[in-house]
């Protein structure tokens, strides 16, 4: 089990995320986002992701990819967008 479904099943959501849709979460100065395809395009103020049905952008400064395998994405930075297009 994955860190976001224990996190939605917590809060009563489990059976509103379909296993393959992509999920984010946000904390502090990062994020956490699972079902990812690959990265598009990175840069210290924006990064494009890849997911089944479309793409997600992230905008702000200072971000960096910390981690990224098997799916599971981790940014830190200040994040002050995210939109899923």
């Amino acid at each position: 089990m994955h860190f976001s479904d224990d996190i939605l099943s917590f809060l009563g959501l489990s059976e509103v995320t379909g296993a393959a849709e992509p999920k984010v979460i946000l904390a502090g100065n990062g994020a956490y986002l699972e079902n990812v395809k690959s990265i598009k395009f990175f840069s210290y103020e924006k990064i494009q992701l890849i997911v089944k049905k479309g793409m997600i952008e992230i905008t702000g400064s200072d971000l960096t990819i910390k981690k990224c395998c098997g799916g599971d994405v981790a940014i830190c930075g200040k994040i002050s967008s995210v939109s899923i297009n």
